[in-house]
């Protein structure tokens, strides 16, 4: 995967977490734009392919 993928990771990422939770996996992560710092959720069941 790329990285920025995404404008809102324009500037990094930073504090990934990854939980699993029965069959899926829980990335939690904070993502800088040049601004703002919020915080994303993204889930997979491969660990290969996040939403």
């Amino acid at each position: 995967m790329p990285w920025p993928e995404f404008d809102y990771e324009s500037h990094g990422i930073e504090d990934p977490r990854i939980v699993q939770i029965e069959d899926t996996y829980y990335l939690t992560f904070t993502a800088y734009d040049g601004i703002n710092a919020p915080g994303y959720l993204a889930t997979s069941k491969d660990l290969v392919h996040f939403e």
